[in-house]
């Protein structure tokens, strides 16, 4: 298959689906045995997303629209799966799988475009700054915070090979 036609047919069959399963994932963090307000929260989504055309720039179109770029894959699955991770981590134990999910997820983020070195590491600090605050555990804050590390490499290497 031509990459384009890969690109324009194919990517958006399996990242659209996907990206709907990320936002069923935080509907289930959210609204735990709450069957109404996921589906309020889904009906809003789709909303959102449909009638988002006013920009270019907005999630919506990035998803449905220019769903096989990197920036498009980073807005509409790893950022909200990296939510999705972050707020799954509030008020539980955690354990070893836990942040190697987060990770890896954010060395996908890493993969897909080269934005998510800095807002992969923006959301996962505000969530490991108010771990740390609301839970009184500096260790965990800590332990999301080292899942950043690639971030940083990743920084520092464009910064010395500019």
């Amino acid at each position: 298959i031509h990459p384009a036609v890969m690109g324009h047919t194919v990517f958006p069959i399996i990242f659209i689906p996907l990206a709907y399963c990320v936002y069923s994932l935080i509907a289930d963090v959210l609204f735990a045995n709450e069957i109404e307000k996921k589906n309020i929260f889904f009906l809003l989504v789709n909303i959102i997303n449909i009638f988002s055309y006013y920009s270019v720039y907005s999630t919506g179109v990035f998803m449905l629209v220019r769903i096989w770029q990197g920036k498009a894959i980073l807005a509409s699955v790893v950022l909200p799966l990296l939510f999705y991770l972050c707020l799954s981590m509030y008020g539980k134990q955690v354990n070893c799988i836990d942040f190697m999910k987060l990770f890896i997820t954010s060395v996908a983020g890493i993969c897909v475009s080269s934005m998510a070195v800095i807002l992969d590491t923006i959301l996962i600090t505000c969530f490991a700054i108010s771990i740390t605050f609301l839970e009184k555990s500096f260790r965990k804050g800590l332990k999301m915070e080292l899942c950043c590390i690639p971030n940083f490499f990743v920084a520092i290497t464009y910064i010395i090979f500019r």
